[in-house]
C-alpha cells in the first residue's frame, strides 16, 4: 500500500491506496485555525483505527505544494521522516496536479486553484491526454477575480475552497466557466495517492534529499486589513 499525505491546504488528510488504486481508507481533518498540531497523530490515528499494519506500506507519497507554508513544511518532513526510517520510497506530487486529476472523466481542460495570499491564488492549466490530465502551463499567481476572465473555451474550474473561490471566479460572468461540483474542490490525500501510484509502477521515485516544499512565492507576512 502507499500511504499518501496532503498538508498543503487547511483540510489535511491522509490516505492509504491499495495496489489496485483501491482507497483503502482515507482521514480528513479540518483543524480549528491554521495548525497542523494534530497531523502526526492523524497518521497514528488511521492505522490504529483501521487495522492496518504499518508494515505493509510500501511507498509515501506527499503533496509538495503549492500551499501552506507550515503545512508543507510539517506534510514533507513526516513523510521524509516515515520514508527514512522504513528504508521505503517517497513521491512527491504537484498539489494543482492533485486537485486537478480526478476530472479527468471530464474530458475538458480543467483549471486547478489553490490559495494563495489574500485574493490570490496559484493556479495551472490541465487538457486531457489519453486517460490523464497533462499540465500544459507554469504554475502562476493571480488575483482570484482575474481567474475567470482567462477562458475563451469551456474550462472547468476547482479549487480548494469551494464557498469562497467559486464567488470570486464567478464574479467575471464568463459563460465559459464552468464550476466543478462541489465534491470535487478542495485536495484530498487519496488523490495524491493514486497519482504517486502511477509512478510507483514504474519506479519513478524521489530523491528524499532533493525534495523541497514547492512554495511558488515567499509566505504572505502582510499584516490583516
Amino acid at each position: 500500500m502507499i500511504l499518501a499525505i496532503n498538508s498543503s491546504t487547511a483540510q489535511y488528510s491522509i490516505a492509504l491506496i491499495k495496489p489496485d488504486g483501491i482507497i483503502a481508507a482515507e482521514y480528513m481533518v479540518i483543524p480549528k485555525g491554521n495548525t497542523f498540531t494534530g497531523f502526526i497523530p492523524a497518521i497514528d490515528m488511521l492505522f490504529s483505527s483501521t487495522g492496518f499494519d504499518p508494515s505493509n506500506i510500501k511507498a509515501v507519497a506527499a503533496a509538495k505544494g503549492p500551499g501552506s507554508f507550515t503545512g508543507l513544511r510539517v506534510g514533507l518532513s513526516a513523510a521524509k521522516g516515515i520514508a527514512y526510517s522504513r528504508g521505503i520510497p517517497l513521491i512527491a506530487v504537484s498539489s494543482l496536479d492533485a486537485i486537478a486529476s480526478p476530472l479527468s472523466f471530464t474530458g475538458m481542460p480543467v483549471c486547478a486553484m489553490i490559495a494563495s495570499r489574500r485574493e490570490e491564488v496559484f493556479y495551472a492549466m490541465y487538457k486531457k491526454v489519453g486517460d490523464d490530465l497533462v499540465r500544459e502551463s507554469d504554475i502562476k499567481g493571480k488575483g482570484i477575480s482575474e481567474i475567470g476572465t482567462m477562458f475563451n473555451e469551456p474550462t472547468v474550474v476547482v479549487g480548494n475552497d469551494y464557498i469562497k473561490q467559486k464567488v470570486r471566479v464567478m464574479e467575471s460572468s464568463n459563460s465559459m466557466i464552468i464550476l466543478a461540483g462541489e465534491n470535487h474542490w478542495n485536495l484530498r490525500a487519496s488523490s495524491v495517492g493514486i497519482l504517486a501510484l502511477k509512478r510507483f509502477r514504474n519506479n519513478d521515485f524521489d530523491n528524499l534529499t532533493d525534495v523541497v516544499p514547492d512554495y511558488i512565492a515567499a509566505p504572505d507576512i502582510r499584516p490583516p486589513g
